[in-house]
């Protein structure tokens, strides 16, 4: 076919070979690193899954997620569960943990809530001490 437009295989070979010459080449880049903090445990892991900024990590180990924060180095809560599972999903879009096992036939899907304390004792108040809600106002807050 190629004969038949007047190109010969010769040519079409020599064009492809001059291609290739003029292709830039590649070369590997250099890859820097740094360690940024080495966890020691108390357990093995079996699993981790970083929250979307990467500084919070949840980590499986045997019956309970630990929750360790990458700026304070340090484990800052811990989820305990019923159940042998040896895999960890985070959906970070809904904000849940998914546990599940490459060996068993179950799947666990966790909701970690965050719920904040403030220390109003000292500060003015209306209503009895015992009042089941509390309402703050930050009047002086800029």
């Amino acid at each position: 076919m190629l004969e038949s437009r007047g190109i010969s295989k010769t040519v079409l070979m020599f064009t492809l070979f001059m291609i290739l010459l003029w292709v830039p080449r590649v070369s590997p880049a250099r890859v820097e690193w740094r360690a940024l903090d080495d966890i020691v445990l108390k357990e093995n892991p079996l699993d981790v899954a970083a929250d979307l900024d990467g500084n919070i990590l949840f980590v499986l180990v045997p019956r309970k997620i630990l929750i360790y924060s990458v700026r304070q180095r340090r484990v800052m809560r811990v989820i305990p569960f019923e159940g042998s599972f040896d895999r960890l999903l985070i959906s970070l879009k809904s904000n849940r943990l998914i546990l599940y096992s490459s060996k068993g036939k179950s799947i666990k899907v966790i909701e970690p809530e965050v719920i904040l304390s403030i220390d109003y004792s000292g500060l003015p108040r209306i209503g009895p001490p015992q009042a089941p809600v509390t309402i703050a106002v930050f009047s002086d807050y800029q």
